[in-house]
């Protein structure tokens, strides 16, 4: 049996963290158990050397929306309501203090962590689909867009974002992947495409197009021409054959019945109203949001949705000021992923980014997670060749 020395409690942390991430699909509380765990280890078995000036940096940088939201709560009414909105996001200051803390990661393991997370997204998919067909059979609608909420047991729009990640993520990894991984890979996303179309995501589909243009070269290199042709093709054929949810969703808002028509106008009549400077506190402004909808003239009940807007969100619970800061610390880590030449960190934060436009991906525990682990595993694996990036090739793992 090994002894604990700070090798092996680097390594169990690696595992509690990745097995966080995957958990939160189906558990928050066991997620929560495991960033628990590694946290205490990480505790005991400090490791001070890894807490150079531009770590810390990097980790207050990924940490900077806790500590606006905490602040924003801190002028909360409603504290009860604050605390709970702030302690459902530790993930965000506890991940990289966690991840700062570890003796090394090693490319192998940014592989593994895409292929766990790519098999929970696997499971919560393959679940959905037998309840959508049993939704099918029972009701006559095939995945309907105004059913496929209650279908799948993640939100539609976060699971399909994931599987984009994890889809971008294996093209980077793959060429570099052993055998073995590469045919794991495979199996992982050929069952993610299969999930993917009947989510029926709108920004999802687009940040799939952005990011695979924005891309096109860096990823024919590292799957090779004709493979990526195949997946290229493979993506198109199973969004033509199942476009009927697709067309749902953009009929919707061709006949403003998209719910966003109505939040949107309501989060700016509370930046307005606070004359741009001023906020909402974090545990009120949901309250707020309420009575506008209550006085709007929408055709749907909106009370309880967020601002399906990441920045709009910052914008009213910290301010204008609290708002630019997020962007800041967003920009402060893209501009470490290109002065590191970090293919993978540009396309998750490319992707971060897009995906804020129309939901509050801070605002669910999955969401939360996501971000806090891949951005701490992506940022701070800083010791190996390459990385996913342009300067060079690893080794197979």
């Amino acid at each position: 049996m090994p002894s604990l020395d700070k090798k092996t409690i680097s390594k169990i942390n690696l595992y509690l963290v990745g097995a966080a991430l995957a958990s939160v699909l189906f558990s928050y509380f066991v997620s929560s158990l495991c960033i628990i765990a590694a946290l205490v280890l990480a505790v005991i078995f400090v490791d001070k050397s890894r807490f150079t000036k531009k770590r810390l940096g990097l980790t207050v940088a990924i940490a900077l929306p806790f500590f606006i939201f905490l602040i924003s709560g801190l002028f909360s009414a409603y504290q009860e309501n604050a605390a709970s909105m702030i302690s459902k996001r530790l993930p965000l200051l506890l991940v990289p203090l966690i991840v700062l803390n570890l003796e090394e990661i090693k490319k192998k393991d940014l592989v593994n962590l895409l292929i766990l997370f790519g098999v929970s997204c696997n499971l919560v998919g393959v679940i959905g689909i037998f309840k959508g067909v049993d939704f099918f059979l029972r009701t006559g609608q095939f995945f309907g867009s105004n059913y496929v909420f209650y279908i799948f047991k993640v939100q539609h729009v976060y699971l399909a974002t994931f599987i984009v990640f994890v889809l971008i993520g294996s093209f980077f990894v793959f060429k570099g992947a052993s055998f073995r991984k590469k045919g794991v890979l495979v199996v992982v996303n050929t069952i993610n495409l299969l999930v993917f179309p009947l989510l029926s995501s709108k920004i999802s589909l687009i940040i799939l197009l952005v990011l695979g243009l924005f891309y096109i070269k860096d990823l024919r290199k590292s799957l090779g021409r004709n493979f990526f042709l195949l997946v290229l093709g493979a993506i198109v054929l199973s969004i033509m054959v199942f476009a009927g949810p697709y067309a749902g969703r953009i009929n919707q808002l061709m006949t403003w019945n998209e719910p966003r028509l109505d939040i949107w106008p309501c989060a700016w009549k509370l930046i307005s109203s606070n004359s741009f400077i001023g906020f909402v506190p974090l545990g009120d402004f949901q309250e707020s949001l309420n009575v506008c909808y209550y006085q709007g003239t929408g055709k749907l009940d909106l009370e309880g949705f967020s601002t399906h807007n990441q920045y709009l969100e910052f914008w009213i619970v910290s301010g204008f000021l609290g708002m630019l800061a997020y962007l800041v610390s967003l920009l402060y880590l893209l501009k470490h992923a290109y002065a590191e030449n970090r293919l993978l960190l540009r396309a998750f934060l490319a992707l971060f980014f897009l995906f804020g436009l129309t939901e509050c991906v801070l605002s669910r525990q999955y969401g939360i997670t996501f971000y806090a682990v891949m951005v701490s595993f992506l940022v701070f694996s800083e010791d190996l060749g390459g990385n996913f990036s342009t300067k060079g090739r690893t080794k197979k793992n």
